[in-house]
């Protein structure tokens, strides 16, 4: 019986052990992710994801999907996204009431698609709040942007100049203001 006992208790340690690794092994991945967060987002290693702060776009040429030429006229947000993007559709939120401040004459949507890609949903949830273009992935509007990865926003000034870019809007100064 006593041989019984000790090896319940001995199991029982090395369940105890198990647990304790367990939650340290937890502990560590947590602050790693929150090491990779911080790198992703911080502004001491800023991820270029299109033209910088200063950079001129390119020369392009788009219709929206309302057949309106494109142009940049003013003080304007643009925004790319695509549909099958998860971090597109958690920073849309975003973007749409930061349009509102500017209205929809001064936003530009763009959305990349890939082959087979349905993009309905996202132009008509754009649609209210932005001009909207419809390109591939390497469209033209991609390239004089010189998008990177999506999402990628930008606030550009009346001479085509881009104010301050990144995945976020919260990357932006406020149009209000500028």
């Amino acid at each position: 019986m006593s041989l019984l006992v000790a090896a319940v208790a001995l199991l029982g340690v090395l369940v105890l052990l198990d647990l304790l690794l367990t939650f340290a092994v937890i502990r560590r991945l947590r602050t790693h992710a929150d090491l990779i967060g911080e790198a992703l987002g911080s502004p001491r290693t800023p991820a270029r994801v299109m033209l910088e702060a200063g950079q001129k776009v390119g020369e392009f040429s788009a219709r929206t999907t309302a057949d309106e030429q494109v142009s940049l006229a003013g003080l304007t947000l643009v925004g790319f996204f695509s549909a099958h993007c998860g971090t597109c559709a958690e920073k849309l939120p975003a973007f749409l009431a930061r349009a509102a401040t500017l209205g929809r004459a001064r936003t530009l949507a763009v959305v990349q698609h890939g082959e087979k890609e349905p993009t309905a949903d996202l132009v008509a949830e754009l649609s209210d709040a932005a001009l909207v273009v419809v390109e591939p992935e390497d469209g033209p509007l991609g390239r004089a942007f010189d998008v990177q990865a999506v999402p990628a926003m930008c606030l550009l000034d009346a001479e085509g100049r881009v104010l301050a870019s990144g995945f976020d809007t919260g990357a932006l100064p406020d149009p209000v203001a500028t």
